[in-house]
C-alpha cells in the first residue's frame, strides 16, 4: 500500500513557470512538466492519496491520503526537500482520507470519511467550525450556486451556506447511496447512485 497513489495532479503557475504537483505516497513532489524535473518535495507518513490538491494562488493544500489523513499548507516557491522550511501548516484532525477539499472563500471545506464536516481559515489552518453528519462518505464537497452540497454512501444529501459558522439550507434522502460526487450540468446536479443516475434541479 505504500507504493500507491490515486489522486489526480494539479498544473499550476509560479512565478511565471508552470509546476505539475503530484500528492503520492509519503510525499508531494512538483515536476517541471516539460522535463519531468523533480523542482521540490514535502515528505509526510501518508500513502493512497485520493484527494485533489487546491492551491489558491500562495498555497498549495496537500492531502496526505491514508493511515491518518493530514491537510498540510506548503509554499510552492522552494527547491529540493522543503518539508522543513515550507510547510506552513497542517492539521491533523477530522482530515478525510478519501473526499477532496473544498476551497471557497479563504476557506477550506473539508468531510470526514466517518461524517463529520469541518472548516478551515486557508491562510492558518485554524477551524472555524465542525459539525457532525450521519453515514460514511467518499463524495467530494461540491460548491454550485453558491451553495455547498454534500453526499454520503446511504444516499443523504446536505446543502449547506459557505461561511464562518454550519449553516443548513436543507436536507434531502434519495432512494439509494453512492460513492460517486455530483456533476454540474446547467441548473442541475447529476448525481450516480448504486442503482440510478439522478438529475437534480428545478423544474
Amino acid at each position: 500500500d505504500i507504493f500507491k497513489a490515486y489522486c489526480t495532479p494539479l498544473v499550476i503557475e509560479v512565478d511565471g513557470q508552470p509546476q505539475l504537483i503530484s500528492p503520492a505516497s509519503k510525499a508531494v513532489l512538483a515536476y517541471d512538466p516539460d522535463t519531468g524535473k523533480e523542482l521540490w518535495r514535502v515528505r509526510y507518513s501518508g500513502f493512497s492519496a485520493t484527494a485533489q490538491p487546491l492551491y489558491d494562488g500562495r498555497r498549495l493544500y496537500i492531502n496526505t491520503g491514508f493511515s491518518k489523513a493530514e491537510l498540510l499548507a506548503v509554499r510552492p516557491d522552494g527547491s529540493g526537500d522543503v518539508t522543513d522550511s515550507h510547510v506552513q501548516w497542517q492539521v491533523k484532525k477530522t482530515i478525510g482520507s478519501k473526499p477532496s477539499q473544498l476551497l471557497v472563500d479563504g476557506g477550506i471545506y473539508n468531510v470526514h470519511d466517518k461524517g463529520v464536516v469541518s472548516c478551515f481559515n486557508a491562510a492558518t489552518g485554524e477551524e472555524r467550525w465542525s459539525q457532525r453528519l450521519k453515514g460514511q462518505f467518499s463524495a467530494s464537497p461540491l460548491l454550485a450556486g453558491g451553495k455547498i452540497y454534500l453526499f454520503n454512501h446511504e444516499g443523504h444529501a446536505w446543502v449547506l451556506a459557505p461561511g464562518d459558522e454550519y449553516r443548513l439550507l436543507s436536507m434531502n434522502e434519495l432512494e439509494s447511496g453512492g460513492l460517486a460526487t455530483p456533476a454540474v450540468y446547467g441548473n442541475s446536479l447529476l448525481w450516480r447512485s448504486k442503482t440510478h443516475l439522478y438529475r437534480i434541479g428545478a423544474r
